[in-house]
């Protein structure tokens, strides 16, 4: 999925945190979106540009494969399974699959034109955290959307967290899901002082390990988020690390990641004695999962454990899906957040 040339950024902003300066840009709703006016939405992409693509004119994920068949889901669920290191964990057999009109009127319903409530004319916010070696422009697909339906936008490069072009400073041999973490508390602190948006409600997306990452910073200011919004979130990294180096003081200072992205030391010393789950449930607000159930990357079991840690949480698993969505799963999971932040945040 292309994001449209004519979908240019509003704002750029510099934030800073202690890996050095973080690019930011953000895009915000028509005036007219904010007076209760028609919208026609503005697609995004920061000066201009594209979003990355993996070369068909698609969104590519970090992984290579398309992110953006005609699938099925699941109906929202609370799943409880465990999930262990490698393996699968299924869902309740009392669970049934939702077909795909079925999913669509359930986020239709939620939407039926609906905009969020909006105070002195500022608009909620969104925070977007892009995956390993993407950057900002990961976010203009899922902006255009939310954009579209009176939502501001904001994404950033993460201090060495993109292969290229990276707009923040750092080297992505110094980065890690912590250093990450800190990226996204600075931006979000940030934000708090921004006097074009509702501070009052301010969300957290992510996606892959930009997914874990605002789960984490969730987690520890719970106060700041309004809701949290996790597409295929990496809550594997910690294992991952632990299957690739079983002895942490064997790490090389430098490697490639798989494969393609370099990085240092840190990347896997900073996760291998941290268990995600247990740093999942200071947030208490409404959180919404959308996974892929074929995903090679990250297994879905382990948003199901996830899912079933939070407080209040909706997951939807769509069929057919990998590390990443197809365009028409992108449609019904853009469908499936505006009604869901509309509802709980709006």
């Amino acid at each position: 999925m292309q994001a449209e040339e004519l979908f240019s950024h509003d704002r750029e902003l510099t934030c800073h945190s202690e890996q050095g300066a973080i690019y930011t840009t953000v895009w915000l709703p028509d005036a007219a979106d904010l007076t209760g006016e028609t919208s026609h939405g503005k697609a995004v992409s920061a000066r201009g540009e594209t979003a990355p693509t993996n070369g068909s004119g698609e969104a590519g994920s970090a992984h290579g494969e398309t992110a953006l068949t005609d699938v099925s889901a699941e109906a929202p669920t609370h799943v409880t399974a465990e999930a262990s290191a490698h393996g699968t964990a299924e869902a309740p057999a009392d669970t049934a699959a939702a077909s795909n009109d079925a999913l669509a009127d359930v986020a239709a319903a939620a939407l039926d034109g609906a905009k969020p409530s909006f105070h002195d004319t500022k608009p909620p916010l969104v925070i977007f955290c892009h995956e390993l070696g993407l950057d900002h422009r990961s976010a203009a697909p899922w902006a255009r959307q939310l954009v579209a339906h009176g939502w501001a936008v904001a994404s950033f490069d993460f201090c060495g967290g993109s292969i290229k072009p990276n707009k923040s400073d750092g080297s992505s041999r110094n980065m890690s899901v912590m250093t990450e973490v800190a990226d996204l508390e600075a931006v979000s602190s940030e934000a708090a002082t921004w006097d074009f948006v509702d501070t009052n409600r301010i969300v957290l997306m992510g996606a892959s390990q930009g997914g874990i990452v605002a789960a984490l910073t969730a987690h520890a200011h719970p106060e700041q988020v309004a809701a949290l919004v996790l597409l295929y979130p990496a809550f594997s990294v910690s294992d991952g690390m632990r299957r690739l180096c079983p002895d942490p003081s064997t790490v090389p200072d430098e490697f490639d990641l798989l494969g393609w992205m370099p990085v240092g030391k840190r990347y896997v010393t900073d996760m291998w004695h941290y268990e995600p789950f247990e740093h999942l449930d200071g947030y208490e607000g409404p959180t919404l999962i959308i996974h892929g159930v074929d995903d090679p990357i990250v297994d879905v079991s382990y948003s199901r454990r996830a899912a079933d840690v939070y407080h209040d949480c909706e997951l939807y698993e769509l069929s057919g899906e990998g590390h990443g969505f197809t365009n028409k799963a992108f449609k019904k999971a853009s469908q499936i957040i505006t009604g869901f932040l509309i509802s709980r945040a709006g």
